[in-house]
């Protein structure tokens, strides 16, 4: 199994790259990767074209995995089936770099299920948010069938809530403590709220 740090979206709303900032002497991306790398034999970077120059000054080339132009999708699952292309054989447990707040007992649960519940697509926490699809797992059976369904023009929405409902997920329900590790940080109030 490889992880995937979700560093490629645009950080529109909050006005400068995500995975870049700063917290604890490390930037997001880097916290990400350490968080996963306990789980994994690999961690790689997941970024977009216009981010590859500047990560590859924070990460060695073999960590980053870009945005593949021979994708036709948008969002998470750009990342997800870019990084499938290159490792077609390795499940990826992923987690995006602007959830800075996800604690490693979180992530040991989601690999247990993984493990003792090997009949599944995709491993997720749900809360009261609902599905928490970019912290999870999903094996490559799962990455190469969404594949050749976009090659085929049959997978026409791109959203990870999408991809939940047409797989076998497993769902792990999370006490209500756990929920603010899920936060996503999109604009810099979320970080002081931290």
């Amino acid at each position: 199994m490889i992880g995937v740090v979700l560093s490629g979206g645009e950080s529109r709303r909050m006005g400068n790259d995500k995975g870049l900032i700063i917290a604890e002497n490390k930037n997001w991306a880097q916290a990400a990767h350490d968080k996963l790398a306990p789980f994994v034999n690999q961690v790689v970077v997941s970024v977009n074209p216009a981010q590859y120059d500047i990560y590859s000054q924070q990460f060695p080339a073999s960590q980053l995995v870009q945005d593949s132009d021979l994708i036709d999708v948008k969002g998470p699952l750009h990342g997800l089936l870019s990084v499938h292309l290159l490792y077609p054989r390795e499940d990826v447990f992923v987690l995006a770099c602007d959830m800075i707040a996800m604690e490693p007992h979180v992530l040991r649960a989601i690999f247990i299920a993984y493990q003792e519940q090997p009949q599944k697509d995709c491993y997720i926490c749900t809360g009261k948010n609902g599905g928490q699809p970019l912290a999870g797992i999903y094996t490559a059976a799962l990455l190469q069938y969404l594949f050749l369904l976009r090659q085929n023009s049959q997978l026409e929405k791109f959203s990870m809530k999408h991809v939940l409902e047409i797989s076998n997920t497993y769902i792990i329900p999370v006490p209500e403590a756990w929920e603010p590790y899920f936060v996503n940080c999109n604009f810099k109030e979320d970080i002081d709220y931290q």
